[in-house]
């Protein structure tokens, strides 16, 4: 369906990732994010148990965006959509070089190359339940937009 907001142009409602964007399904697959359906599960993350968490896709949806950040060569995400970076969330255009993401392996990778891109295109995203969390392009996503958050997730 389309971002769930009002106004779908409204970045603070749609936080979302590029097409062809890999997400870690639970068996460890890796799917395109644009082919994912409602109903599969993901591998989530818990933060608060530090352990990985099997999550079904609740809503996928998709809107247009303007541009996005490539961090590593690799993950291709709209500004507002907080990434778990240094052991908190954290919005993609408050990420530094040499700041560390968590991965699906719960590992920390070391950022290496952050880019902001303007190229207007469709951009797609998933709520999933419990975890509210997934691994895109193998590092730890959030799957709300920043006021969404309650602060004591943080």
């Amino acid at each position: 369906s389309d971002c769930p907001a009002e106004d779908p142009m409204d970045p603070l409602l749609c936080n979302s990732f590029a097409p062809r964007t890999k997400v870690t399904m639970k068996d460890y697959a890796k799917r395109n994010i644009e082919d994912i359906k409602e109903g599969e599960f993901v591998l989530g993350y818990d933060i608060e148990t530090q352990t990985l968490l099997p999550s079904e896709v609740i809503l996928t949806y998709s809107h247009p965006a303007n541009g996005y950040y490539l961090i590593n060569e690799r993950l291709k995400v709209t500004a507002t959509n907080p990434l778990f970076v240094n052991g908190e969330w954290t919005l993609p255009g408050s990420i530094n070089i040499g700041d560390s993401i968590l991965t699906e392996d719960i590992e920390l990778e070391k950022i290496n190359s952050i880019e902001y891109i303007n190229d207007i295109g469709e951009v797609y995203a998933l709520h999933v339940l419990p975890a509210e969390t997934y691994f895109a392009e193998g590092m730890l996503v959030h799957n709300k937009a920043p006021k969404d958050i309650k602060v004591e997730s943080l």
